[in-house]
């Protein structure tokens, strides 16, 4: 699997702190559906032989912004 993602930061001097920083990651920024991990339950019911199948969708789009303060 590929994806992209996006990552800004700004950052400002002041006087009340030494630094601010703005920070926004847009992940997966082309929407790829994808898996990461997947599992396989075999069992049985009966002698009759089943099979569960699942797997691990990672996130769409998403996005996440925080900022970050220097003293």
């Amino acid at each position: 699997y590929f994806v992209s993602n996006l990552n800004f930061y700004y950052s400002v001097k002041t006087k009340l702190v030494s630094e601010i920083g703005f920070i926004l990651s847009l992940n997966n920024i082309f929407n790829a559906k994808y898996e990461s991990n997947a599992w396989v339950y075999p069992y049985y019911y009966e002698n009759v032989k089943y099979e569960l199948n699942g797997y691990y969708p990672q996130a769409e789009f998403n996005f996440m912004a925080g900022i970050s303060l220097k003293f």
